[in-house]
């Protein structure tokens, strides 16, 4: 249950930027009890850490571009 949270929250993120992290966090807890249990859903777990890396990274990547495009925009105003 906890890997198809991890999937799906990693997904949602992609749309808000999110619920990426909360898809890792679960991603790691699903991995924790899939190894305890032994109980299937191993590749789900694995693809929501990876999509929910994946879309954190590019949101932190968004964030930073901007930032960078607005202080340029900002600084590179005429001086007169």
């Amino acid at each position: 249950m906890l890997a198809i949270a991890s999937l799906v929250c990693s997904i949602v993120g992609i749309f808000t930027c999110i619920g990426a992290p909360a898809g890792i966090v679960l991603g790691h807890l699903a991995r924790s009890q899939i190894r305890q249990t032994r109980e299937a859903g191993d590749g789900l777990a694995v693809g929501g850490l990876w999509v929910g890396y994946l879309v954190t990274v590019s949101c932190v990547l968004a964030v930073l571009f901007y930032a960078v495009w607005f202080f340029w925009i900002v600084t590179s105003g005429t001086n007169s």
